[in-house]
């Protein structure tokens, strides 16, 4: 009997009729051509399969890479026209503010009309900043610009805090400082209002209500300026890998909510002077019950307390 791993004799003449058949029928001048069918039919089939299947996929990347360029061209196209219109906004104003500081130079102007004149170039300058900004965005590959509207009516730019460099350009720290040099120049001018406020008012020129609502204003765009900054650092520290993922999301949230406070309580704070002016007026006989002031007053309280809720929620 052979071992278990040693080859049978009937194995070894198997093997050796099977390669002297080989070597006959490599030494002959002619093969007899491979019939179609068999193994041979299957292979063919798979071929064109294959050669099928990596046509249809270059089809596919070349379909969505011509999708891809007219979607850019598009957002291009689009972008051009705000920063034409923006273009000629700002230059407009420009023309409307100086002929105001010239009025105002001859003394037929008051210095208020010259400041709002400005902070519209301000905001307008602000408005072609972006367009520019998302021009040099698109041809870099980067995304269109989506816009936001804010609880107190203020337009700005959407800026995911997570987002990724473009190139090696960082967009969303580019608008996040756009938008506050604007805010800043805001801040100063209503500042310098304020205290023309004080003045008027210590002279006996001007009612306390408008020396009150000259502050509540300079807070405001404080807390506007606190939240903004808060972003923009929240934005290097995640560019810097400080925050991550969910910590960024969370952070962001508890600044909204801290902003949204913030803005409440200073309008809490100023509606309840107002209404205890306007509840004397009533009290005298020379005013009917403050009815909007109190339901304004309403509105701005649960506005803080909602808020507070928030923020307690995102402890």
């Amino acid at each position: 009997m052979t071992e278990p791993h040693e080859p049978t004799p009937e194995f070894l003449a198997h093997l050796a009729r099977e390669t002297r058949y080989a070597l006959r029928a490599g030494s002959a001048p002619h093969r007899p051509a491979l019939r179609r069918g068999g193994a041979f039919e299957r292979l063919r089939v798979a071929l064109v399969a294959a050669l099928s299947l990596g046509a249809g996929a270059g089809l596919v990347v070349a379909s969505e890479r011509a999708q891809d360029a007219r979607r850019t061209e598009l957002a291009l196209a689009a972008n051009q026209v705000r920063v034409d219109a923006a273009a000629r906004r700002a230059e407009a104003l420009r023309a409307s503010a100086s002929e105001a500081r010239s009025r105002h130079a001859a003394g037929i102007s008051p210095t208020d009309v010259v400041d709002e004149a400005d902070l519209r170039v301000a905001d307008a300058v602000r408005r072609l900043a972006h367009a520019e900004l998302e021009r040099e965005a698109l041809r870099l590959g980067g995304p269109a610009l989506r816009w936001a509207t804010t609880e107190d009516g203020q337009s700005e730019v959407a800026c995911d805090l997570d987002a990724p460099r473009v190139g090696v350009r960082d967009f969303v720290s580019e608008h996040l400082l756009v938008d506050r040099a604007a805010l800043l120049i805001e801040r100063d001018t209503r500042a310098a209002q304020r205290q023309r406020s004080q003045l008027r008012f210590e002279s006996g020129f001007t009612s306390s209500a408008e020396l009150e609502s000259a502050d509540a204003t300079v807070k405001t765009l404080e807390a506007r300026l606190a939240g903004l900054d808060g972003r923009i650092a929240l934005r290097a520290d995640f560019l810097l890998g400080r925050v991550t993922g969910d910590t960024l999301v969370r952070a962001e949230l508890r600044l909204a909510a801290e902003s949204r406070r913030a803005a409440a309580a200073l309008r809490v704070e100023s509606l309840r002077r107002s209404l205890a002016r306007a509840e004397r007026l009533t009290e005298a006989g020379l005013a009917p019950a403050p009815l909007q002031l109190q339901l304004e007053l309403s509105d701005a309280e649960a506005a803080v307390a909602l808020a507070a809720l928030e923020l307690e929620a995102l402890e």
